[in-house]
């Protein structure tokens, strides 16, 4: 057996440094493997987030020497480590856009009591941080610590690897929609692997980081752009009580719905409601998320979109008139939604992924009993934004709610999307309405205990597709638009009070039932519905009113006809 000399002693005392360095610099990531919900049920996900991982580390050792190397990452890195440890042990996510803006909108009080409330945990990373730079300066040698051929190797290695996770995301994105040509499906597959990024540290932070700073920008233009802006509305000035409430759910489809005729009773408790109205020929204008929103909080229609940023919104419209503002979501908020924040009085946010587990739309339930319950505001507007049943269908409700069976489980994961799933699929689907059901009837509820005028809107954003026909189809946002991702649930409930003190509107939202409807009445139609619409709204979009919709208003009319107006 060798004697080890003092040079190979050396060289292992020193490998044995870089390892212990290179560790320091993954705590974030290790930390998020063993708490990241999402990570917790797929092996799959956790060896493809470890590979990232270190693969991201380790290129920059192929063109630095190891003390450059250790000092330019433990600035890019160890400095924000924390960040990233606070959203995983705070949020079960990695740090996103919204985490960075409550930390940089903390004020000096608030950042000293988080402090002194985790001193233990400030003190260990100063001295994390003041242990890693000292070794690095005094004991790393600027030498480079992978050797040239390995160096050349691994540059080879790199665009197979990339190669390799751009053909799974192509399967993947094919799966998705199959209509789709090589060229849309070969850049979606491109967004969905750089999106991953967003997800891993320390791209993640420097990621959220730089859409902060875009969404801040788009802010400050919108506020400067808007701030002279008034739809000329008089405000209320009686003390009499009133609660208006828009919910805006999220991939809900009229179809499976229960009260609308599905065979299965996914929404047993809407139907025990007394003053309660769904419609029968509602449609979204848009299949996407981000333009069906701002469409709904706008005053303008799909035909004229470009218009949206020209004015204000209707919960803008509504602080006009002397209501109070209030905006509770289970979701990421784009430019329009963030102007709208600054004006509340109250603002919660779940602030999860959309892969996070127990992320579940009843965290909003407490919150808004409090904003109804707050008893310095007489006049209260309310927007509710539900996650809804945004896939994963599975993660949007408690084990409790899984009635129908067999439903998709932890395990699911997107690549598994295909029509031989349909069945768990719709079965988890279902699951999320019938706790969706739950959630609008708790909400409802709560208006009832309170007491009073109320009135409360809620539709989805659009719908989904489950493999309906022979297309295929699944999910959202097509290029080739069905009513499953058009035709959307949109009901209204309200109080006795309401219908004593409007007896007319109420007679019109029951009468206007079966009428074909968009998303675009939801602002005309609550303004109308709080006596606030003189000279702002149009009565042929008011459900309580008018409604007189051509068919040249809403070209289409739910599958008789192409879709392609609204799609987006």
């Amino acid at each position: 057996m060798k004697t080890p000399t003092p040079d190979n002693h050396s060289k292992i005392l020193r490998n044995a440094l870089y390892a212990f360095l290179f560790i320091i610099l993954l705590l974030p990531n290790i930390y998020a493997l063993a708490v990241c919900p999402e990570l917790q049920f797929s092996a799959g996900k956790k060896i493809g987030y470890a590979a990232v991982s270190l693969v991201g580390f380790i290129v920059p050792l192929l063109f630095l020497k190891a003390k450059t190397y250790f000092i330019v990452e433990g600035i890019v890195s160890l400095l924000v480590a924390p960040i990233e440890i606070a959203s995983l042990f705070f949020y079960g996510a990695t740090t996103r856009s919204m985490f960075l803006r409550t930390i940089f909108e903390t004020n000096t009080d608030e950042a000293r009591e988080f402090i002194t409330s985790f001193l233990p945990f400030a003190i260990v990373v100063v001295g994390v941080w003041v242990a890693y730079f000292a070794l690095t300066i005094k004991a790393v040698r600027n030498t480079y610590i992978v050797p040239g051929r390995l160096r050349k190797l691994t540059l080879w290695a790199l665009p197979i690897m990339i190669a390799v996770g751009l053909g799974y995301f192509y399967r993947m994105s094919r799966q998705i929609n199959s209509q789709m040509t090589v060229s849309e499906v070969f850049t979606d597959a491109l967004d969905k692997m750089f999106s991953k990024f967003y997800k891993i540290f320390p791209f993640d932070v420097y990621l959220s980081a730089g859409k902060l700073v875009e969404q801040q920008r788009e802010l400050s233009e919108s506020i400067e752009k808007l701030k002279d802006f008034s739809f000329g509305i008089n405000a209320k000035t009686d003390s009499i009580p009133e609660t208006y409430v828009l919910v805006i759910g999220e991939t809900a489809r009229w179809y499976n719905f229960g009260i609308n005729g599905y065979e299965r009773n996914t929404t047993p408790n809407m139907v025990r409601i007394s003053n309660l109205v769904s419609y029968s020929n509602s449609i979204s204008q848009a299949n996407l998320t981000g333009n069906s929103v701002p469409m709904i909080l706008s005053r303008f229609a799909v035909d004229n979109f470009d218009r949206i940023n020209t004015e204000k919104t209707l919960p803008e419209a509504f602080a006009e008139a002397g209501f109070s503002l209030s905006w509770l979501t289970a979701q990421n908020q784009f430019a329009e939604v963030q102007r709208i924040l600054t004006q509340c009085d109250k603002v919660f946010s779940t602030r999860k992924d959309f892969d996070s587990s127990e992320n579940f739309d009843g965290l909003l339930l407490q919150p808004f009993a409090a904003v109804v319950a707050d008893s310095a505001h007489t006049k209260k507007f309310i927007v509710v934004h539900l996650m809804g049943n945004h896939l994963k269908y599975n993660l949007r409700y408690p084990k409790e709610y899984e009635r129908f069976t067999p439903a998709l489980d932890d395990s699911f994961d997107y690549q598994m999307l295909s029509e031989s799933i349909r069945d768990e699929m719709i079965n988890a689907y279902d699951n999320a309405i019938l706790y969706n059901d739950y959630i609008i009837s708790e909400l409802i509820k709560t208006l009832d205990n309170q007491g009073g005028i109320w009135a409360m809107l809620y539709l989805s954003d659009h719908g989904e597709n489950l493999f309906d026909d022979e297309r295929k189809l699944m999910v959202h946002g097509s290029n080739f638009p069905t009513p499953y991702e058009f035709r959307i649930p949109f009901i209204v409930s309200y109080s006795d009070d309401y219908a004593k003190a409007y007896p007319e509107k109420i007679a019109n939202i029951v009468g206007n039932k079966d009428k074909h409807i968009s998303s675009h009445v939801v602002f005309h139609s609550l303004l109308d519905m709080a006596d606030l619409g003189a000279g702002v709204v149009d009565k042929r979009f008011c459900i309580d009113d008018t409604l007189l919709i051509s068919p040249d208003t809403i070209s289409v009319m739910l599958g008789n006809g192409d879709l392609a107006d609204f799609c987006f």
